[in-house]
């Protein structure tokens, strides 16, 4: 979905209905995802959504 990048367009999908549909803020994701041991900021989620809208 995203030229020369590794995320897949199912997890940009995942945190767009998450922030979209659900209405969960980019930063609870982050954190729930820090209490999983995934390492991914809000602003990395942020680019992505931005790039992936852009295509």
């Amino acid at each position: 979905m995203i030229s020369g990048s590794y995320v897949s367009p199912e997890i940009i999908a995942h945190i767009m209905v998450q922030k979209f549909v659900v209405a969960s803020p980019l930063y609870q994701q982050e954190q729930g995802l820090n209490r999983s041991d995934i390492q991914l900021s809000q602003q990395t989620m942020s680019n992505w959504i931005l790039r992936a809208s852009d295509d």
